[in-house]
């Protein structure tokens, strides 16, 4: 799986090394854990930033007492977590489009439907764009699915923050280079895009933004619906 960014490699790696820190939010947390069940470079990147930090708790901190039976209660709730593959694709979920998810991604899906907090139609927004969103908790960011047609044009717009964009099924197109199934792009203030979606598949992604896109033009008239 190749390594992409919309803007500068720096955004990716940061990103990378913020989800090894435990720095991301819900929504960021789940489209970057997602990204890794497609890309073992990814995996390996995360796992050398983990271990850069495991040597660095080690050198820097100090013992603390543990109560009795701690070890024990940890290996009890890892054995309670076995049986599920975090890399694995299934279809069973309750997300209107019959595509190979990520394990983690469709558990977070099914658990949104249940809570009463996704709805299951597609938006349309456009003709040929469609949007679904995805609630996860007390989230700062917002993350949502965007369906587009064949060879279907977004809006070209700005950021106000920082966009991620990690891309399900099909495959798009911006300034910046071509990005297929399991891609994820990163792009921020310094970014002006508009996403071109493969003639012949569409594209289906998720997306997770910390601030409403910047439109262009006329259509800055549809920014209360796109964002």
């Amino acid at each position: 799986m190749v390594l992409r960014s919309s803007t500068l490699p720096e955004n990716y790696e940061a990103l990378l090394f913020s989800y090894a820190c435990g720095a991301l939010d819900a929504a960021q947390e789940l489209i970057v854990a997602a990204h890794l069940c497609y890309s073992p470079r990814a995996r390996k990147i995360v796992e050398y930033y983990e271990k850069i930090g495991g040597c660095l708790m080690d050198c820097d901190c100090g013992t603390v007492p543990m109560r009795d039976g701690a070890m024990d209660h940890v290996l009890a709730r890892l054995d309670s977590c076995t049986g599920k593959d975090p890399q694995a694709c299934a279809r069973d979920c309750a997300f209107p489009e019959k595509i190979d998810l990520p394990a983690i991604l469709r558990d977070q899906i099914n658990t949104s439907i249940a809570q009463g907090k996704m709805r299951t139609v597609w938006r349309s927004l456009l003709p040929g764009l469609q949007t679904l969103d995805l609630a996860i908790g007390d989230n700062t960011s917002k993350a949502r699915f965007y369906k587009l047609a064949p060879a279907m044009r977004t809006p070209a717009h700005g950021h106000a923050g920082t966009e991620i964009t990690l891309v399900l099924h099909g495959s798009y197109h911006d300034e910046s280079g071509q990005y297929h199934c399991g891609d994820l792009a990163v792009a921020d203030e310094r970014m002006d895009h508009r996403q071109i979606a493969c003639a012949q598949q569409g594209c289906v992604c998720l997306t997770v933004t910390t601030a409403p896109v910047k439109l262009s033009g006329w259509m800055r008239l549809l920014t209360p619906f796109y964002s």
